[in-house]
């Protein structure tokens, strides 16, 4: 296959592929305690919280942006980050009803 092909392959392809990260590269990611001393993921929760009160269905861009708010209002330095195609930031998250 020569250097044409493959790049009329590529161009074929479609990014279907969706990250949500808890922050930036040159951030933490922190961990909250849990009852029963366990540990969960401070996005995780965020992302929960977000989900829990806000009944309609939301966008990627929308629930990442939602999460960093949570974040921020519990002291939190950390900005998660939302990777992907503009079609799929539009998107709703996990196909949500």
């Amino acid at each position: 296959m020569d250097l044409l092909e493959k790049m009329t392959l590529r161009e074929r392809h479609v990014d279907s592929g969706i990250l949500l990260s808890g922050c930036q590269a040159d951030e933490t990611s922190a961990d909250v305690g849990g009852g029963g001393g366990k540990a969960y993921g401070a996005f995780s929760n965020a992302i929960q919280t977000v989900l829990k009160e806000n009944e309609c269905a939301l966008k990627n861009k929308e629930l990442v942006m939602m999460a960093r708010e949570v974040l921020e209002r519990l002291g939190f330095q950390q900005h998660p980050c939302l990777y992907c195609s503009d079609q799929n930031a539009d998107a709703t998250f996990l196909s949500q009803p």
